[in-house]
């Protein structure tokens, strides 16, 4: 079983974390093995001279070799275009859903060098994964159906990203480290219920003490 972070699922199952995105975490964390961390919610910044972007990439999947793999999740129907995929909203609104994955892989490399100049580059992979459409045209343009996991292959969401993230690289504790603490200081706020009750039992134990020295 894959570690999840945050690690208290059912503090995170409300309307702030969509159903289907809950299921695929759960999926996750019990497909993979325990040599696997799963971030979800993992937000981004990028500050231009005019604004500041925001964006959000669904999952994010560390192997101990410190190798990452990105996941975009985009529920719904999806449109086949000449450009490739294609996801719509209201409004007449879309966007592609290749080059949004490109953009997060970029981003996510650019800030973790910012943020660690003396680590290697990262090796960062990626799957497009869109459990309600069914992938027609295996060639259109940004379609890699090894990195596509669509509504005809569902169950093999967890197979796909062990084989992506399989690696020859040696075991990686620093590097792992340094993820870790990145991706943590940049994913979604929730409550971790066990976190808040450890720090109550260290306040109490705190209390106690003084109180003991009074008497």
């Amino acid at each position: 079983m894959a570690a999840i972070f945050p690690s208290d699922v059912e503090a995170i199952a409300t309307d702030r974390f969509q159903n289907d995105e809950y299921s695929t975490l759960l999926a996750l964390r019990d497909g993979l093995s325990e040599d696997y961390n799963v971030y979800h919610g993992v937000h981004w910044s990028k500050a231009n001279r005019k604004y500041t972007a925001f964006g959000e990439i669904d999952f994010v999947i560390v192997n101990k070799a410190g190798c990452v793999l990105v996941i975009e999740q985009k529920n719904g129907a999806l449109v086949e275009s000449p450009q490739g995929l294609e996801k719509h909203y209201s409004g007449d609104q879309k966007k592609l859903v290749y080059s949004q994955v490109q953009r997060n892989l970029g981003l996510l490399r650019d800030k973790f060098k910012k943020s660690h100049p003396q680590s290697p580059q990262l090796t960062v992979d990626y799957i497009i994964y869109c459990p309600d459409h069914d992938v027609i045209d295996v060639n259109a343009v940004g379609v890699d159906m090894q990195r596509t996991v669509d509504a005809r292959s569902i169950k093999s969401l967890s197979d796909r990203v062990d084989q992506l993230l399989k690696t020859d690289k040696d075991d990686n504790a620093i590097l792992v480290k340094e993820l870790h603490n990145f991706l943590l200081s940049s994913f979604r706020i929730a409550p971790d219920i066990n976190a808040y009750k450890s720090n109550q039992k260290r306040v109490y134990r705190h209390l106690l003490d003084g109180l003991s020295e009074v008497i």
